[in-house]
């Protein structure tokens, strides 16, 4: 009899972040590189732990495929963004990022409120909009902290309110997608993707 093997997608993401950290961390420090390519580096390995620790101590059960999302979005944002300079070499990345942004904080945002009521008992326009604005919220939380770490670093932070702004879009898209679904299929889709989260 063959023996399966399972792969457990979260856990091989974070090893990947955890790994890819440490040695740019270790290499920036070996080679005196002291700026924010370095703080990327541990800011990305503690923001993908504080994911597990969230989960253990609080006793969150988080999916695999919010984790998943999770995980790939800081890659592409941390890693790829700031450490591969993707921001720098590709005009169009940092709009991308933003839009990325936007659209997984409006599925955090329905997971929160999935795990918050019973969804059989909400009307769509409830989940719909509280969806709209979580989003909103975390895509303006994000934009504000970032700023607040570019300036206590030195470096300028230009672009604020498109970046918001483009943040919102992802988040707009989402809630199409979520209209289309709901008047088309009837929440067929969606009852899927709550199935996930």
């Amino acid at each position: 009899m063959k023996k399966r093997l399972y792969i457990i997608y979260p856990n091989l993401l974070l090893a990947i972040i955890t790994l890819l950290g440490l040695f740019f961390g270790i290499f920036y420090i070996k080679n005196g590189i002291f700026d924010l390519d370095l703080l990327a580096a541990g800011v990305m390995v503690g923001m993908a732990w504080f994911a597990v620790l969230a989960e253990r101590l609080l006793k969150l059960r988080l999916s695999s495929f919010l984790l998943c999302c999770y995980y790939v979005f800081l890659l592409l944002s941390l890693f790829f963004g700031r450490m591969l300079s993707f921001y720098y070499r590709f005009s169009w990345y940092r709009h991308f990022i933003y839009f990325l942004g936007g659209f997984f904080a409006s599925l955090l945002g329905l997971a929160v409120i999935v795990r918050l009521d019973n969804l059989g008992f909400l009307k769509f326009s409830v989940v719909f909009t509280y969806a709209l604005f979580f989003a909103g919220f975390a895509v303006a939380l994000w934009e504000i902290a970032s700023g607040l770490v570019c300036r206590l670093f030195g470096f300028p932070k230009h672009g604020i309110a498109e970046n918001i702004g483009t943040g919102i879009c992802g988040a707009l898209i989402f809630s199409v997608l979520l209209i289309a679904d709901y008047l088309v299929y009837h929440n067929r889709y969606l009852e899927k993707l709550i199935g996930k989260i």
